[in-house]
């Protein structure tokens, strides 16, 4: 009978984790395993088993819990006897040979070089005896002819799991035996034994044996702790990887080692007994080298012998490895690790390969330095302080020097081809330590690696983590090292370094040699003179800690902080900008002062406007520091509100539109904004806040009622200008205070660099919501500018589907009554889904009035539920989905649905219906008869005392009485729909009474629909009404996701369910199921159709089939994306707003869970919308450059390589003399496109917005590879400083920090990051001055001017926008389906920077759509990744970091969920393909992918627009690749001859439906 035993198991490879399965399986019991191997532990964390680290306190948890037995399976070190004692049964060790003939480590291999002919391996009880043990199990069998290590090690191992499920079957039932060792045959194979001369070929050997030696040594991709076969072939050493031994002896008798032939079949040499042939190599680094590319490079020849090692020299480095194999595994891991230290000075990564370019630098060791060490320690004591030296200048606590000494060449003389001259000195920099301190550390690191000598240079074809760094097998560990020497005459920079400080001891001498490729003579002797100043300030000050010490001359502190900041320039601190633009305004009142498309204001004007706008600003209580929020569209508007709000002494916060909901709800919240500035098309989508809201255009008529001229505020310079939000790390913006005086300091900066008299034009194509947009709105203005306003409406649609309508379309919440139970979670659904549609901007709420039937059952009353609705929200309309006027006298309606407009402050509305179920009338039977004419009737009724007028009613005693109702709403009409369904005669009599429409698809098609709305429109203008104003809402049941199958799986079943309950309905389905039997033939009425007869599986067929029909054509279920081609299917034939029916049988948590889904969608189409050109007229950048010929203009470099890429804006680009380059780092690739343009004058910009806009400027005069930042504008000051805030010296990086007057307050309700990031200026002499740490690295070059190296954190710019990828990974890692993530900003192709998500799945990983869609509910569009690659985990750095530079490019690593691309249909699609490939830099492409959901922009799409006019006929417009930005889309674009009905219209039409667009906005009335 079987036992169950308990164990515990230690071991590192993939055996034990066999050899546990079969434990597992057999039903025994594993308390824990001890592994430190990564793969063992995330295994038996997968089921559930206790992991403990080998190197940790294990004994201590073994003896807590008593077991059976101990599996010693692949544990190459010895066990602690009280170990082995632990267990009640015994420790049992699997050996991977057969004992006792083979004991000890590596047994394969020394029985393969002794030609063993049979092998095995061993079960055995474990003893304090290694490997003693009485055996348990043992499996032998004969060598394959050909064996090698690895195909030795792997017959072992399977051996292993045959007889280990043996073993536990034995243990298990108690018939296990064991047979003691024969002792007298053990052999032991010793950890460090290692064949002859570190295996080393000795071609005075016989073939066979130095055949069996390569085979021994042959651990295919394994790790190799023991060596592998080498050969030196001229003067390169190489690994001999393939042999075989020739039959024939060489027919003359060739002394051992001769070349008999070479060539590409392989080398042949002649051996001591025989030939052998070389059939494969590698380098030294485990790389293969084909034997032809050797001979080639070795030259070598028949004839020619081959070095081989004999005798005292064999011996030698016999001796020599047996000591360095003890030290292997040390430097193995350190060399894993390793850590270079790269100097700021390098011109390039190469090093040096000829003599004539190394030189050296004398060091001047101060004597006082030199006196301080003690006797014999001068070399170690200069080693230690040169990397002091360097972790100062380098600003790195951590990294490795290249070190050699005397005694470690003279120990490897002679066998510099096998072993390293040199070692890893791992410098470790603690900055408060003193300099003796940090001696004695170093002192004890040097003793350490002189103890562990050094290491065979095989090592990197060894081992795998080496493998991957081929760099170590040439020499080139590290670029820079220290050489200590007898004397430094002879001594030249060893290959393989770019600087070493070479140090005699016996002289007390040093000096730096360098490679002159590398590092420049002047870069060096300025090191040189900085390690001097370093040494003396140790000796001068030998108590300072080392962040005290310092490596500046007072020279070059002065210059640093003193010469390069004399900025000092008089400016009008107490202005205010405002006061600057009026004092122009009098100046030149009637210039043209603002240009938007085709309409103008001169300066008069808009002073006029902001002198009013300002006045009625102060009349809501804007005072100083009052912030005013300003969420206006780019127009003359935007201008006026800005101004408006400085005149009126208030600071304004730019709400930028097409910012998602959630970022403007935030930065209202944060700011407390008590004004928000808006239009009225804009109000619907503003979120909720206490805030109040003046629309500028529908407010005009009361603003304007204001004085013209200015009224004085008590606004100073020292209030605030404006507070701009700019991204922050931890996943909410930051709002950065910007005081007038700021802002009129950096106009003087301005004054300076920027040519203005005369005044110019200025093409202004910045969003106010960066802060940039000051330079080119507000300056210009102070100095007579025209300024002309740009916006890029292209580029406004990069997210839309392929074919968009023109039109606008609302989108409302409709309730039909999911019944949730009891109480009020019977309306939690409603309550909640009209909270969200109040703040994302939806436009209304619609219930019906239902009565008698379960579904629908919560809705008896619309007016009730409207009630309950307008309580809880601001700004959604509340409107019944039908209100049966039949069954209502129309004084209640009229009272009723008066209180609900005064709750709501007038946001009613109500779809009237005739009524259709005869039961219902059982509340007011008399109104069934002529129900469709009584509600027409009755309807006029219900606006008539909506209005006030007086209506005469029938009294209870037959007299007429006349009655006006209560409360007065508070819209004057009231906005009315007819609900209808397939009547055409309804949609014309709605029409005709100049009702709304309220309709559906159940049991119509769209085309049917269309047909009908063309009939209402038609009606309309026949009775005189306008047939664009009156909407038409049609509802739809919708449900919105992230995958389209799973909306199917989710709403098959509530939906089969409401078409069941539907009869008539599902007639109409029914009628087109393939298998029902039409009674009567073909002429039968779906009508006439009898389902009662049909079996349960029928009925269920027919339901699929009707769903399926339903889910494809009539309700909007799917993703944002597909459910988009409906809604643009709907804008054509002329719906207005789509009624989204949520509530028809989906749990509610699912239903909510979807809504920022629904709302997605929404955002697709109003991007879609915003995408009109007014009158048709060309305001592209080109033309608005010819109209208004340009002088000036300001872009980020990504928007000037967009222009550039285009011909159609290249030469008008190319036309300005001035333009200003900012926002980001201008890359030497756009100054290159630039050069051509000889008559414009380019300027690189530089600032943060915590120090107004730009803070540096430089004009570019040809450079052409690193563009410079420049030098501080006017009252500047930068410093550039390391981590402890000293300066560093010029070439060197550091962190910039700014000071100066442009110097911002702080951050909005942040004083812990203010005090952060605003500190002290102590190097000035001002008192209270404070500068700003910008987080970006800079270092400043010989003559001053400033060059920019990137950021020291993790906030980057692109295409102008600062963004903090802290803040990205905040919302990502929210994400439900999200563990880990990281974002990255990656320039893999030149010029094009994108962001990258690098993800850790919790389960199943979500698709970037998904994800995408998640994102943009919280992020700016230009804050989204374009690629989100899924990994197993993250990299780590050793120090436990997220290892960034390890993070792997995007391509075709996307995601890991199921995507299915479709593939191109024809060679069309086929080319087109192929420019996304090359454009894109993607590979998976298919045809229905959006070109900006898999990392398209704007750019990207210039760069594809140039390409495509190359590769096709057609002409190509820039917004063709807008509008159609699938493969397959464009290509049936092309295929149509590129007109697209759709889409084309003519002007008037467009116009005319504009405007009737423009007023539903406002309220619809009827």
């Amino acid at each position: 009978m079987k036992k169950s035993f308990s164990c515990f198991v230690i071991g590192a490879d993939s055996l034990l984790i066999e050899s546990c399965e079969i434990l597992l399986a057999k039903g025994q019991t594993i308390h824990g395993i001890i592994s430190a191997t990564p793969r063992i532990v995330e295994w038996a964390r997968g089921k559930g088993i206790a992991v403990f680290d080998s190197q940790s306190d294990y004994p201590a948890k073994l003896r807590s819990q008593p077991f059976d037995y101990l599996f010693s399976i692949t544990h190459l070190a010895i066990l602690p006897d009280e170990v082995i004692g632990l267990p009640r049964k015994g420790a049992i060790n699997f050996h991977d040979g057969p004992l006792p003939r083979y004991a000890g480590l590596n047994a394969p291999v020394w029985a393969l070089l002794h030609q063993e002919s049979n092998y095995g391996i061993t079960w055995h009880w474990m003893t304090a005896h290694i490997d003693q043990g009485d055996i348990l199990k043992q499996r032998c069998f004969e060598m394959a002819p050909g064996e090698t290590a690895l195909s030795l090690n792997t017959r072992c191992f399977e051996a292993g799991i045959e007889t280990f499920s043996e073993l536990v079957n034995e243990l298990a039932d108690g018939t296990v035996t064991s047979r003691k060792q024969d002792l007298g045959e053990h052999r032991y194979c010793g950890k460090y034994d290692r064949p002859a001369a570190a295996c080393v070929l000795d071609w005075s050997r016989s073939a066979e044996e130095l055949e069996a030696l390569v085979r021994a040594l042959d651990f295919g991709r394994y790790d190799n702790p023991v060596g592998v076969a080498k050969v030196r072939i001229g003067n390169e050493g190489y690994v001999v990887t393939r042999v075989s031994v020739e039959g024939e002896p060489p027919a003359k008798n060739e002394p051992a080692g001769t070349v008999l032939g070479a060539g590409a079949d392989g080398i042949r040499v002649a051996t001591g007994d025989g030939t052998l042939l070389l059939t494969g190599l590698s380098d030294l680094c485990g790389r293969e080298v084909s034997i032809a590319d050797a001979v080639k490079r070795t030259e070598i020849r028949p004839g020619r012998r081959l070095d081989s090692l004999t005798g005292e020299a064999a011996e030698s480095l016999t001796k020599l490895n047996g000591e360095l194999c003890r030290s292997e595994s040390f430097w193995v891991r350190r060399l894993a690790k390793l850590e270079p230290i790269e100097l700021p000075q390098a011109k390039t990564g190469g090093c040096a390969c000829e003599a004539s370019q190394r030189r050296h630098e004398k060091i001047h060791v101060p004597r006082a330095f030199v006196d301080r060490l003690k006797a014999g320690g001068f070399a170690d004591g200069l080693t230690s302080a040169f990397g002091l030296f360097l972790a100062k200048i380098g600003q790195k606590n951590r990294f490795h020097l290249a070190f050699s000494d005397s005694a470690l060449r003279k120990r490897i003389g002679g066998f510099e081809a096998w072993v390293s001259a040199r070692v890893p000195l791992q410098i470790e920099v603690t900055h408060g330590d003193t300099f003796d301190q940090a001696v004695v550390k170093l002192g004890d690191e040097l003793k350490e690696i002189r103890r562990r000598g050094t290491w065979l240079t095989d090592v990197v074809a060894r081992f795998s983590e080496l493998r991957v760094k081929p760099e170590l097998g040439e020499g080139r560990f590290v670029p820079i090292g220290v050489e200590q020497r007898s004397s430094l005459g002879g001594g030249e920079l060893e290959k393989g370094l770019q600087l070493a400080l070479a140090i005699s001891e016996a002289d007390a001498e040093a000096r730096l040699e360098y490679d002159t490729s590398v590092f420049s003579a002047a870069a060096v002797a300025s090191l040189a003179g900085q390690f001097t100043t370093f040494l003396n300030d140790i000796a001068a000050r030998p108590g300072k800690s080392l962040t005290d010490l310092d490596v500046l001359s007072e020279m070059e502190r002065k210059r640093l902080l003193s010469d390069w900041n004399a900025t000092d320039v008089p400016y009008r601190k107490d202005a205010c900008v405002h006061q600057l633009i009026e004092e122009q305004v009098a100046r030149t009142p009637d210039a043209t002062a603002l240009v938007f498309e085709d309409s103008t204001l001169t300066y008069r004007e808009l002073d006029e406007r902001a002198n009013q706008l300002a006045a009625y600003l102060r009349s809501l209580g804007v005072v100083p520091d009052r912030l005013v929020g300003v969420n206006v569209e780019r127009s003359l508007d935007l201008m006026v509100a800005t101004l408006g709000v400085m005149k009126a002494g208030g600071a304004y916060v730019p709400l930028d539109p097409s910012f998602p909901t959630e970022r403007i709800a935030f930065m209202i919240e944060d700011s407390k904004a008590a004004v928000i500035l808006t239009q009225s098309h804009l109000v619907a989508e503003l979120p909720k806040s206490s805030a109040q809201v003046v629309r500028i255009d529908a407010d005009w008529p009361m603003i304007s009622s204001m004085p013209r001229t200015p009224s004085r505020s008590a606004v100073q310079s020292s209030n605030l200008a404006y507070v701009i939000y700019t991204s922050g790390s931890t996943g909410k913006p930051k709002g950065v205070m910007v005081e007038h005086r700021n802002v009129v300091n950096f106009f003087a900066g301005m004054d300076e660099k920027i040519p203005h008299d005369p005044a110019g034009t200025w093409l202004a194509v910045t969003t106010l919501s960066f802060d940039i947009s000051v330079l080119e709105l507000f300056w210009t203005l102070s100095h007579g500018f025209k300024v002309v306003l740009f916006v890029d409406r292209d580029r406004e649609s990069k997210n839309v589907g392929a074919s968009r309508s023109d039109r606008s379309i609302d989108f409302s919440l409709f309730f039909w009554g999911n019944d949730d139970g009891p109480g009020s979670q019977k309306y939690e659904l409603l309550l909640e889904s009209a909270r969200f549609g109040d703040a994302n901007g939806f436009s209304a709420v619609w219930t019906p009035e239902r009565h008698f039937h379960a579904f629908g059952g919560p809705y008896p009353n619309p007016s009730v539920i409207g009630a309950a609705v307008a309580a809880i929200t601001s700004r959604i309309q509340i409107r019944a989905g039908s209100c049966v006027l039949p069954l209502h006298h129309p004084i209640r309606v009229a009272e009723e649905w008066a209180v609900i407009d005064n709750l709501s402050n007038g946001r009613v509305g109500i779809s009237f219906a005739s009524g259709w179920q005869p039961h219902d009338f059982v509340i007011r039977p008399e109104g069934y008869k002529d129900n469709k004419a009584n509600m027409f009737r009755e309807l006029e009724t219900v606006r008539k005392l909506w209005r006030g007028e007086s209506i005469a009613f029938r009294g209870p005693f037959g007299d007429m009485i006349e009655r006006t109702t209560l409360p007065r709403p508070v819209q004057k009409e009231l906005p009315t729909w007819i609900t209808t369904a397939g009547n055409p005669e309804t949609y014309q009599q709605a029409g005709a009474i100049r009702a709304n429409l309220l309709t559906h698809l159940l049991g119509q098609s769209v085309e049917e629909v269309a047909e009908k709305i063309r009939l209402y429109r038609e009606a309309r203008a026949a009775n005189g009404h306008d047939p664009a104003a009156g909407c038409v809402t049609l509802m739809l049941h919708t449900f919105v996701g992230e995958n389209e199958e799973e909306v199917r799986g989710i709403v098959r079943e509530p939906m089969k369910s409401y078409l069941k309950s539907s009869l008539n309905l599902l007639k109409q389905f029914a009628w087109t199921f393939p298998a029902f039997k039409r009674p009567g033939g073909a002429d039968t009425k779906p009508d006439d159709l009898d389902l009662s007869g049909l079996s349960a599986e029928e009925m269920d067929g027919i339901l699929e089939h009707a769903f399926a029909r339903y889910f494809e054509t009539s309700g909007l279920f799917g993703t944002p994306q597909s459910c988009f081609r409906m809604i643009e299917k709907l804008k054509a034939i002329g719906v207005d707003e789509v009624g989204c029916l949520i509530d028809f049988g989906v749990p509610t948590k699912t239903v909510l869970q979807s809504l920022p889904h629904l709302n997605a969608l929404k955002q697709l189409s109003i991007a879609a919308r915003r995408v009109e050109s007014a009158n048709g007229q060309d305001f592209s950048f080109a033309a608005m450059t010819r109209r208004h010929p340009v002088t000036h203009m300001q872009c980020t470099p990504s928007m000037a390589r967009m222009l550039l890429m285009n011909e159609e804006t290249r030469e008008a680009f190319g036309s300005i003399p001035q333009l200003f380059i900012g926002g980001e780092a201008c890359p030497p690739s756009l100054a290159r496109e630039l050069q051509p343009f000889s008559k414009t004058t380019v300027t690189n910009m530089y600032g943060p917005t915590e120090t107004t806009v730009w803070s540096t400027t430089h004009r570019l005069n040809g450079e052409l590879e690193t563009i410079p930042i420049g030098r501080p504008i006017a009252n500047t000051r930068l410093y550039i400083l390391d981590s402890n805030r000293r300066p560093v010296p010029p070439g060197v990086p550091g962190e910039l920090s700014i000071g100066g007057d442009g110097v911002v307050r702080a951050y909005l309700h942040r004083p812990e990051l203010t005090a952060e990031r605003f500190v002290p200026d102590e190097f000035c002499g001002i008192a209270d001055a404070r500068m700003y740490r910008t987080g970006d690295l800079a270092r400043y070059r010989e003559d001053g001017v400033v060059e920019f190296l990137g950021r020291n954190d993790f906030q980057v710019k692109i295409r102008g926008y600062r963004i903090e990828l802290g803040e990205i990974e905040s919302v990502l890692t929210a994400h439900e389906a999200v563990r880990e993530a990281v974002v990255m900003a990656r320039e893999d192709a030149p010029g094009d920077v994108r962001l990258v998500a690098y993800l850790v799945a919790k389960d199943m990983a979500p698709s970037p759509a998904a994800l995408r869609d998640a994102l943009r509910s919280k992020l700016p569009e230009y804050m989204l990744p374009g690629h989100y690659v899924f990994l197993d985990r993250l990299p780590l750095t050793p120090n436990g970091k997220v290892d960034r530079k390890a993070l792997p490019a995007p391509q075709g690593r996307e995601t890991k969920a199921s995507v299915v691309h479709a593939a191109p249909v024809d060679d069309l699609e086929k080319t087109i393909a192929g420019l996304w490939r090359e454009t894109l830099a993607v590979q998976e492409i298919g045809t229905d992918d959006n070109f900006f959901d898999i990392g398209g922009h704007s750019l990207l799409v210039v760069k594809m627009h140039r390409r495509m006019k190359e590769m096709v006929e057609h002409p190509v417009a820039l917004t063709d690749l807008y509008r159609f930005p699938t493969i397959r889309s464009f290509a049936g674009f092309l295929r149509s001859g590129g007109v697209d009905g759709r889409i084309k219209q003519s002007a008037d039409r467009a116009q005319l439906r504009k405007d009737a667009m423009q007023r539903r906005r406002g309220v619809r009335t009827v």
